[in-house]
């Protein structure tokens, strides 16, 4: 019951002079929370694709992660985007996660590159060795990839995977 209801995707503030703005951030995760995202009925997602991670520094996102937490106050659910084209700052983003109180990180494939369903599986597998903190497995088309039934199965018997965020243009694998 830790992730029910809608996830907010939440955009990262910055200021006039590309900083983050981290009391603008503490208004819009509070305004979530007294606007009733809270746990049972809902989730934020910080640090990710729509929160503009590909625009930070690895030591900005975990920032982010920090505040998001801190201004939640336990209230509600934070999840963090971990995506990053190098396995050791995924790694590196993961333990800071659990370490920050983040109840799941979002992890997608390493973009940029085309990868196997071999390799797929082997990100989760270490990421899941390094951390402890929960993973919401991520399928995205867009970056190239497709998880089959068998990668499913064996992605959700890491001891660390509890949820997939499922994403698909094609109508029946989606139905799947």
């Amino acid at each position: 019951e830790w992730l029910v209801g809608p996830l907010t995707a939440m955009a990262t503030p910055f200021t006039e002079d590309y900083e983050l703005d981290f009391e603008a951030l503490r208004a819009h995760v509070r305004f979530q929370v007294d606007h009733g995202m809270i746990w049972g009925d809902g989730a934020l997602l910080v640090a990710a694709g729509a929160g503009e991670d590909s625009v930070m520094s690895v030591q900005e996102r975990k920032a982010l992660m920090d505040v998001a937490v801190e201004a939640a106050d336990g209230e509600v659910p934070v999840l963090a985007g971990i995506n990053h084209p190098d396995i050791r700052e995924i790694a590196d983003l993961a333990r800071h996660a659990e370490k920050a109180g983040i109840a799941a990180v979002q992890l997608a494939p390493v973009y940029h590159y085309e990868t196997a369903e071999g390799d797929i599986y082997r990100l989760y597998e270490r990421i899941s060795q390094e951390s402890d903190v929960s993973i919401m497995v991520y399928h995205t088309w867009w970056t190239g990839g497709h998880f089959s039934e068998s990668l499913l199965q064996d992605l959700k018997d890491l001891p660390t995977v509890r949820a997939i965020k499922w994403s698909s243009n094609d109508e029946v694998l989606y139905r799947k």
